[in-house]
């Protein structure tokens, strides 16, 4: 559904004590972790989304940084995505996301810490621009997790019940993969053939309840990041219907 960035020249919303605030940004992909943390751990909170393009002053007062994702919680403003799911998942002990056991958390762990890989090759292609090198750095970057993921043996990341804080905190990139194929055509697809066990993955994924209440299509984030490249003001709040 359609969602209003609040931009300069906004009034500063009214925070009522005892609620939770997450600051975000509707196509952000750090942003989106914390939405689906929030929702697994079942924490009931108000988002509020930011014009990351033209910033309130009220933000910008409220956190210098003015990054999303931001937690308002207790009068302590938290940010930074992996943290916060950290601590999100320590605070509210309903549906513990990390696995109990020590050396599984351990490879849980691993697999974020190396993911920056798969980011930094996304951002190539979905914000500058398509050329062969970028997008088979992508691919390269997914081959390991292909193979971590047949090495498991599961059908998620965090096992065969259901996603997990490692499934959740990837999940983002992956929804926002066909955007580059609709930007660049087929020759930017990621190959199927190439990752049958990721493929299948990414299929249970689409179907869990966390995920289907966030996601959007190919369609729409190509169009936010066509928008944002042209420095377009309709590039947060014009692209869903």
């Amino acid at each position: 559904m359609p969602v209003k960035h609040l931009a300069e020249g906004s009034t500063k919303p009214n925070f009522i004590d005892g609620a939770i605030y997450l600051f975000s940004m509707r196509f952000c992909p750090y942003a989106h972790r914390a939405h689906l943390i929030l929702d697994a751990k079942n924490v009931k909170y108000e988002p509020i989304y930011i014009n990351l393009s033209a910033k309130p002053k009220w933000y910008l007062e409220l956190f210098p940084a003015g990054k999303v994702p931001a937690v308002l919680y207790k009068g302590e403003l938290l940010s930074e995505s992996l943290l916060l799911a950290d601590f999100l998942n320590d605070e509210f002990a309903e549906n513990p996301l990390h696995s109990t056991e020590p050396i599984k958390k351990f490879k849980d762990r691993l697999i974020i810490e190396n993911f920056g890989k798969v980011t930094t090759a996304y951002y190539k292609l979905a914000m500058v621009e398509y050329n062969s090198e970028n997008f088979e750095e992508l691919l390269v970057s997914l081959d390991y997790l292909e193979k971590e993921l047949v090495s498991r043996g599961t059908k998620y990341f965090g096992g065969n019940d259901k996603p997990l804080m490692v499934d959740y905190l990837i999940w983002p990139w992956f929804e926002r993969f066909p955007a580059i194929s609709i930007v660049y055509g087929n020759i930017a697809k990621i190959p199927e053939d190439r990752f049958p066990t990721l493929t299948k993955w990414n299929h249970s994924m689409e179907n869990d309840p966390h995920v289907k209440k966030h996601f959007l299509t190919g369609a729409q984030y190509a169009k936010h990041f066509q928008l944002r490249k042209s420095n377009d003001p309709g590039a947060f709040d014009n692209v869903i219907d």
